[in-house]
């Protein structure tokens, strides 16, 4: 063990406040309480509260994993690799899990047995680091840790009561064409559109800046004008959609620009893998404003070698056929659906 990387010893554990064990017990306790929730409203088939329900936990149980990968794993992969790896690729598939389910959410075709399978493979989950990785950290980690911990976990509750006081508006699909475009040497350019996406916007009139979005793609209904491309992108040699469906962005951080213009930052999980993506996003005016749906233009860009697709084909002349930056364009409309 190198001790000079860890904050203190297993002879003085966390002195002051909860240790780290307590805290991440304490949290899959709070984490239990919306497992029961979601549970519950799935089997009765109550949507709105259903919602509410995931979004809180959905938050909750991010920031959890978040306060292992950040501040515990790293060290235990020191001592126990093999085990640090089985639990990071759990991690792995409860995120994408929870990616899908709560698609399936703003689909409206989130089933009940669904939710209880996903639910129990929580728990066994919890069971496991119980034994393992907290009581590890017990012995190893101290008061420093344990901070960190504690902050982490408390911003992911403050995100989630904040969510639940803001107005909730859902992106119409059907309204809001998603468009991009990249650079092709023979044909100039190859613009396409996405037909199936969607997602939620928690918006703070109060406070811009504390609002969310989230946002899911359906990478299989990619349309570029051309069905040979089509199906080429679908591909294990591009997207790979038998195994990476969908793509997701759910925001960090809103900074303000004027009353009608902002930057939205956070992760785009695309093709299993992640990265920032900063979006330009203006207010549409409209002609008769109305409070029941806001419209938005969106725009920005991905690298696409950041995600892995890295298909591309050298020409013996004219160089490689594909550029890298994808540009996005997207007219969103949004559709309140309740009121803080």
């Amino acid at each position: 063990m190198a001790l000079q990387e860890r904050d203190e010893v297993a002879s003085s554990p966390a002195k002051a406040g909860k240790s780290i064990v307590d805290l991440l017990r304490d949290d899959h306790q709070r984490l239990e309480g919306w497992f029961q929730s979601i549970v519950t409203d799935a089997a009765s088939g109550h949507q709105d509260n259903l919602r509410q329900s995931w979004c809180a936990f959905e938050g909750e149980l991010s920031g959890h994993l978040d306060a292992e990968e950040l501040h515990i794993i790293p060290l235990f992969t020191k001592d126990h690799p093999h085990e640090a790896r089985t639990l990071l690729d759990e991690h792995l598939q409860i995120r994408s899990k929870l990616l899908a389910l709560g698609i399936d959410l703003d689909l409206h075709c989130l089933h009940a047995d669904r939710v209880d399978t996903f639910v129990a493979e929580l728990r066994a989950h919890a069971h496991r680091e119980d034994q393992l990785l907290h009581t590890w950290a017990h012995q190893h980690l101290g008061e420093a840790s344990s901070q960190k911990i504690r902050d982490t976990l408390t911003a992911a509750k403050d995100k989630a009561r904040i969510a639940s006081h803001q107005s909730e508006w859902r992106i119409d699909g059907d309204r809001s064409p998603f468009h991009f475009s990249l650079r092709h040497i023979v044909v100039h350019e190859i613009a396409g559109q996405f037909i199936r996406w969607g997602g939620t916007l928690w918006l703070d009139n109060g406070d811009w800046t504390r609002s969310k979005i989230t946002a899911w793609i359906d990478l299989g209904s990619i349309e570029t004008g051309d069905q040979e491309r089509n199906a080429h992108v679908k591909s294990p040699e591009f997207f790979d959609v038998g195994h990476f469906s969908k793509a997701r962005f759910v925001s960090r951080e809103v900074q303000v620009c004027d009353p009608r213009t902002a930057v939205v930052r956070g992760p785009l999980r695309l093709h299993g893998r992640s990265g920032d993506v900063d979006l330009l996003v203006v207010a549409v005016e409209e002609a008769v404003p109305s409070d029941k749906h806001r419209v938005f233009d969106v725009n920005g860009s991905i690298n696409r070698q950041q995600f892995g697709l890295r298909w591309n084909q050298d020409l013996d002349r004219a160089g490689i056929v594909l550029g890298d930056q994808v540009t996005l364009h997207v007219r969103v409309q949004l559709n309140r659906v309740k009121q803080p």
